[in-house]
């Protein structure tokens, strides 16, 4: 019987790729890569289960699997599409909450980081921040070497799946003692626009900027706040979640998720099978029927402005309309100054 239950159908690219190459199946994985995947998958007890999705249509059968009490650990995979994200919080996230809460681990593995942390910081309160999206060498911030090797163990042969490598990854900052994996002295920006419109590679080529990967260096033991990181893990609860920014599903990362749910499946992990089965899921951004309403009037007024040509009352009825949803909106309307063009 499983004990990793696998979320997939949530991505913006509408495919499983990302699923697949955590699986050991990816497109560009050697042939070695793929044996030292399975080898890992071998070893979490039960295997892996999937849970499409769908983008929404199977959202009843996730739930009554996540309600089973049969799993350890969750993969939410590749939570990326962004109108998927109001329907897994509502649907998903009460039972994703009290799975980590009550001592499960969850995993998300993800092409657009940026996007997943107001969810996160929503279902779990993490203090992670949004920074940037790049390529560059990752490494295990030597501040928290021992707490990573402790978290993802050794795998067969006494290597381990912390190996510095390079990926292009959405990076998050105000990770401290969560950091997994982040720049090091050695990182440089490897991204191909930086290469192709002739930026030094050397010492210059080291963010120090407003976005910098490196300001934040590890100083007097601590993780400064401006520290990119492209991996965190945080303890939620009795369990844990885990992030991994990773947009291209590289290798390494994969590694990095199997041997995490090998950790969580076997006796030093998880204890025991988590159950939610209690959990009532409430839809959280429902409005009441005065507040929809409302918010039919709004567009209507909206549409109507737009159409005459009235661009400015036209943003004033669509943000109205925006506030009544609150922190239940994904999104924030902005209404421009007189003095903007309303149009752009």
């Amino acid at each position: 019987m499983a004990s990793v239950l696998l979320i997939e159908g949530l991505g913006c690219s509408g495919s499983q790729w990302y699923s697949e190459s955590l699986l050991g199946n990816g497109m560009y994985m050697s042939d070695e890569e793929k044996e030292a995947m399975a080898s890992v998958w071998a070893q979490c007890a039960g295997g892996v289960e999937r849970a499409d999705f769908a983008f929404g249509e199977g959202a009843a059968a996730v739930q009554e699997r996540l309600r089973s009490g049969q799993f350890k650990v969750v993969i939410v995979c590749d939570l990326s599409a962004r109108e998927m994200f109001p329907s897994f919080e509502s649907r998903l996230g009460p039972l994703v909450e009290a799975f980590a809460k009550r001592g499960g681990w969850v995993l998300f593995p993800t092409s657009d980081g940026l996007a997943l942390m107001s969810t996160l910081r929503s279902l779990f309160q993490t203090p992670w921040r949004e920074s940037a999206y790049y390529r560059t060498t990752w490494g295990v911030p030597p501040e928290n070497a021992a707490k990573a090797a402790a978290l993802f163990g050794s795998l067969s042969g006494g290597t381990t799946a912390l190996s510095s490598y390079s990926c292009k990854a959405c990076s998050i900052r105000s990770a401290g003692a969560d950091a997994v994996m982040g720049v090091t002295p050695d990182s440089r920006h490897e991204s191909l626009a930086e290469i192709l419109n002739g930026t030094p590679r050397g010492d210059a080529a080291l963010r120090q900027d407003a976005t910098s990967a490196t300001a934040g260096l590890p100083s007097g033991g601590l993780l400064e706040e401006d520290y990119d990181v492209c991996c965190a893990c945080r303890d939620v609860g009795d369990g844990k979640i885990a992030y991994f920014g990773d947009v291209n599903a590289e290798y390494q990362t994969c590694l990095m998720v199997a041997s995490l749910c090998r950790r969580g499946t076997e006796d030093g992990g998880v204890p025991r099978a988590v159950s939610v089965a209690d959990v009532t899921v409430a839809d959280r951004h429902a409005l009441s029927p005065d507040e929809f309403a409302a918010v039919l009037d709004l567009k209507t007024r909206g549409n109507d402005a737009f159409k005459a040509d009235n661009f400015h009352e036209a943003l004033e009825a669509y943000a109205a309309a925006a506030d009544l949803y609150g922190d239940r909106l994904g999104a924030v309307v902005a209404v421009p100054d007189d003095d903007d063009d309303a149009t752009t």
